[in-house]
């Protein structure tokens, strides 16, 4: 049931180009607990599920596209931890740096 409400939901808006409006209910309750989505190492199943549904339905060129701008993403947020792990080890160094400049300036 919910895999076909899935499918008219992907066609409606984007194959369809059907308009929508915003319910301000909620009629779905997720446990947080066991899903899919609940473990980090399920991201590459994920991904080829989210891939898997879009062939299924549009282009091989849009599909492409997609695969290319995730690609993208993945790479930018992989260069985004690195720059906080970079700028961790920075800040530490500068607190080292500055302890330092007291003290000398203090034995001077």
């Amino acid at each position: 049931m919910l895999n076909e409400c899935k499918n008219v939901l992907i066609k409606s808006i984007y194959k369809y180009n059907c308009t929508y409006s915003y319910f301000p209910y909620c009629f779905v309750e997720y446990d947080d607990t066991n899903g899919i989505s609940d473990f980090d190492s399920n991201g590459t199943q994920l991904k080829q599920e989210r891939l898997s549904i879009l062939k299924n339905y549009f282009s091989e060129s849009l599909v492409h596209k997609v695969a290319q701008q995730e690609s993208k993403i993945d790479t930018l947020l992989k260069t985004l931890d690195n720059l906080k792990d970079s700028l961790k080890v920075i800040c530490k160094n500068s607190e080292k740096f500055c302890r330092d400049i007291t003290e000398a300036r203090a034995f001077l």
